[in-house]
């Protein structure tokens, strides 16, 4: 019964961060489908704990004369201010961008693995109830 209790717990925060995934899913997916790459150039390397780069502003052009800042994840190594990166941008809203290296690294694929590790948990669950 205690192992029940152990799993019982453990699907309320896995659970919880499968759905918090969910939102960048649907981003992530959407920009695989009608995205399109283009060249951005860093404009600030923003840290967290002020020693590593967590996120990049960066500047593009989707069209010639149209200018969008967005914040990425960056690529490894992080690029310097000055320096260009790819991005993947939606062709419908242009405020929509990831960088293209984040979107092919396994990093978006962490939702569907915390998503099939709480149905594994609730299937345990459902049947450790059912036998005792």
């Amino acid at each position: 019964m205690a192992f029940l209790t152990v799993i019982g717990a453990l699907c309320l925060p896995v659970g919880g961060f499968a759905l918090l995934c969910v939102p960048h899913q649907i981003r992530n997916r959407r920009l695989g489908k009608r995205g399109a790459e283009a060249e951005a150039v860093c404009e600030e390397r923003l840290y967290r704990g002020g020693v590593e780069v967590s996120r990049i502003r960066c500047v593009f052009s989707p069209r010639p004369g149209v200018h969008v800042r967005a914040v990425v994840t960056p690529p490894q190594p992080p690029p310097r201010v000055g320096e260009p990166l790819t991005v993947v941008y939606d062709t419908d809203n242009a405020q929509v961008v990831e960088s293209a290296h984040y979107l092919r690294s396994f990093a978006p694929r962490t939702g569907y693995v915390a998503q099939s590790l709480f149905v594994v948990l609730v299937l345990i669950l459902l049947v450790g109830i059912s036998v005792f």
